[in-house]
Protein backbone atom coordinates (compact mmCIF):
# COMPACT_ATOMS: atom_id res chain seq x y z
CA UNK A 1 0.00 0.00 0.00
CA UNK A 2 1.34 3.42 -0.93
CA UNK A 3 1.52 6.14 1.72
CA UNK A 4 -0.14 9.43 0.91
CA UNK A 5 1.11 12.70 2.31
CA UNK A 6 -0.56 16.05 2.16
CA UNK A 7 0.98 19.46 2.31
CA UNK A 8 -0.56 22.92 2.46
CA UNK A 9 0.34 24.80 -0.72
CA UNK A 10 -0.56 28.38 0.25
CA UNK A 11 0.99 31.00 -2.01
CA UNK A 12 4.37 29.31 -2.52
CA UNK A 13 3.96 28.51 -6.25
CA UNK A 14 2.78 32.04 -7.02
CA UNK A 15 5.68 33.70 -5.20
CA UNK A 16 8.29 31.38 -6.70
CA UNK A 17 6.89 31.95 -10.19
CA UNK A 18 6.78 35.72 -9.62
CA UNK A 19 10.42 35.79 -8.45
CA UNK A 20 11.46 33.61 -11.39
CA UNK A 21 9.64 35.89 -13.84
CA UNK A 22 11.63 38.79 -12.36
CA UNK A 23 14.79 36.74 -13.15
CA UNK A 24 15.94 36.89 -9.54
CA UNK A 25 17.91 33.59 -9.73
CA UNK A 26 19.74 34.76 -12.85
CA UNK A 27 20.49 38.22 -11.44
CA UNK A 28 21.84 36.86 -8.15
CA UNK A 29 24.00 34.27 -9.90
CA UNK A 30 25.29 36.94 -12.26
CA UNK A 31 26.17 39.48 -9.55
CA UNK A 32 27.50 37.28 -6.74
CA UNK A 33 30.95 35.73 -7.01
CA UNK A 34 31.10 32.03 -7.84
CA UNK A 35 31.35 29.80 -4.77
CA UNK A 36 34.49 27.78 -4.12
CA UNK A 37 34.80 24.44 -5.89
CA UNK A 38 33.85 22.33 -2.86
CA UNK A 39 30.38 23.83 -2.55
CA UNK A 40 27.59 21.62 -3.83
CA UNK A 41 23.86 22.07 -4.10
CA UNK A 42 21.73 24.99 -5.12
CA UNK A 43 23.16 28.10 -6.74
CA UNK A 44 23.07 31.40 -4.89
CA UNK A 45 20.20 32.49 -7.14
CA UNK A 46 18.14 29.40 -6.30
CA UNK A 47 18.87 29.82 -2.59
CA UNK A 48 17.91 33.47 -2.88
CA UNK A 49 14.53 32.63 -4.38
CA UNK A 50 13.79 30.15 -1.61
CA UNK A 51 14.94 32.57 1.08
CA UNK A 52 12.83 35.39 -0.37
CA UNK A 53 9.86 33.03 -0.61
CA UNK A 54 10.32 32.13 3.05
CA UNK A 55 10.56 35.79 4.07
CA UNK A 56 7.45 36.75 2.08
CA UNK A 57 5.30 33.86 3.25
CA UNK A 58 6.37 33.80 6.89
CA UNK A 59 7.07 37.51 7.47
CA UNK A 60 10.23 36.35 9.19
CA UNK A 61 13.82 37.03 8.17
CA UNK A 62 15.60 34.67 10.60
CA UNK A 63 17.85 32.22 8.79
CA UNK A 64 17.71 29.66 11.59
CA UNK A 65 14.08 28.79 10.77
CA UNK A 66 14.51 28.26 7.01
CA UNK A 67 15.77 24.67 7.20
CA UNK A 68 12.73 23.45 9.16
CA UNK A 69 10.43 25.43 6.83
CA UNK A 70 12.00 23.67 3.82
CA UNK A 71 11.45 20.29 5.51
CA UNK A 72 7.85 21.20 6.18
CA UNK A 73 7.21 22.31 2.55
CA UNK A 74 9.65 20.00 0.79
CA UNK A 75 7.18 18.41 -1.61
CA UNK A 76 5.63 21.63 -2.92
CA UNK A 77 9.01 23.38 -3.14
CA UNK A 78 10.50 20.52 -5.13
CA UNK A 79 7.44 20.33 -7.40
CA UNK A 80 7.30 24.09 -7.95
CA UNK A 81 11.00 24.53 -8.56
CA UNK A 82 11.34 22.00 -11.35
CA UNK A 83 14.82 23.29 -12.10
CA UNK A 84 16.44 21.62 -9.12
CA UNK A 85 16.04 18.90 -6.56
CA UNK A 86 16.10 20.11 -2.99
CA UNK A 87 18.35 18.54 -0.46
CA UNK A 88 18.69 19.61 3.12
CA UNK A 89 22.45 19.86 2.58
CA UNK A 90 21.79 22.80 0.24
CA UNK A 91 20.51 24.82 3.17
CA UNK A 92 23.55 24.40 5.39
CA UNK A 93 24.95 27.53 3.75
CA UNK A 94 22.07 29.60 5.11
Amino acid sequence: MQNTTSEQVDDLPVIIHWLSQMQIPFLLDQELPRPHGNRQGLSYGQLGVLLLTYILTQADHRLCAVKSWVRQHHQILETTTILFKLSYVSFTAL
